[in-house]
């Protein structure tokens, strides 16, 4: 046998070698980032830090209810609803905010927000994203699969209470991109505005954020998790931007971003704003907010935003 060949042989193994790897390391990268989150504890659920109280679902324990649907691939989909029906004579509001959590996080980690508007009088809805908590599914949807199980749950509530109900929608890190994506895909009249609180622009610009201190360029680094997503989910993380909905938003939009958030950097949040059609839209920046904290390090400013925006657009 020439020496050429042996080459060839030895370069063809070394590239199969090579290929083997590289699916080896997106299987893996892919299960570590996006595969099912264990039960228990969720990171979001941390009170000092994040300033959730989850004991405040005991209180209200009475008023909660599990509901399911079955998402468009047919994973099994959950979520809590917090209704007031009881106090009004077994009539619904006819308000309700819709609370979409984020990455590693479960509906308990809402707790904040959902209080707020509970003593507004609003009905809660707090739905479990796929691979998370209560709800079925083997990976977790990152906001560009949970945008469509995200608009179930509104088609859900109004089915609910009704065509004249005013839904607020509402999501934090992941669950922010989401209800943006969500709300620029055309969503039923009944949803009236829409808030965000430290969501991501792109799962490109995500995952590059995460990667700053890896020591190699940052397309090769992601290669292994975006060849894991094509694998397991059919999309590319790539042409997963959140800003293309942003763009064709037409309902109120707030934007709440801690300005020391290194997780999803402010520059990200402040991408989101500046895409957003909305033709009335705000921004709120929380100086020294890490990520996910913005009402923890400003309980009182971020309650009189929140609220001042709802009761401006929904009536």
């Amino acid at each position: 046998m020439s020496g050429l060949y042996i080459a060839l042989i030895v370069i063809a193994g070394v590239i199969i070698l090579l290929a083997l790897a590289l699916l080896i390391g997106s299987i893996v990268a892919f299960n570590k980032i996006l595969g099912r989150r264990k039960d228990g504890a969720m990171k979001g659920e941390y009170p000092e830090k994040y300033a959730v109280d989850v004991t405040w679902f005991d209180s209200v324990s009475d008023k909660i209810k599990t509901l399911e649907l079955t998402a468009y691939d047919g994973v099994k989909l959950r979520a809590i609803l917090l209704s007031h029906a009881d106090e009004n004579d077994g009539k619904k509001p006819s308000r309700v905010a819709v609370m979409q959590h984020g990455y590693w996080a479960s509906p308990r980690a809402m707790q904040p927000y959902a209080q707020i508007f509970f003593d507004m009088g609003y009905d809660i809805l707090l739905p479990a994203a796929r691979g998370h908590s209560i709800s079925d599914g083997d990976f977790v949807g990152m906001a560009w699969i949970d945008r469509f199980d995200y608009l179930r749950w509104i088609a859900k509530t109004v089915e609910l209470y009704g065509e004249t109900v005013s839904i607020v929608s509402m999501g934090v890190s992941m669950g922010g991109a989401t209800v943006i994506a969500a709300a620029g895909m055309n969503p039923p009249p009944q949803l009236k505005c829409v808030i965000d609180d430290c969501g991501f622009s792109s799962q490109r610009d995500e995952y590059y954020a995460c990667l700053k201190n890896v020591p190699l360029p940052k397309p090769l680094a992601l290669l292994p998790l975006a060849i894991g997503v094509r694998l397991k989910c059919g999309y590319s993380v790539y042409e997963a931007d959140i800003t293309q909905f942003a763009r064709n938003m037409k309902i109120p939009a707030l934007f709440i971003h801690g300005s020391a958030d290194a997780f999803v950097p402010c520059e990200l949040g402040k991408k989101l704003f500046e895409a957003c059609a909305s033709p009335e839209k705000d921004m709120f920046i929380v100086d020294g907010a890490i990520h996910a904290a913005a009402y923890a390090t400003d309980k009182q400013g971020y309650t009189d935003k929140l609220v001042g925006f709802v009761e401006k657009h929904v009536k």
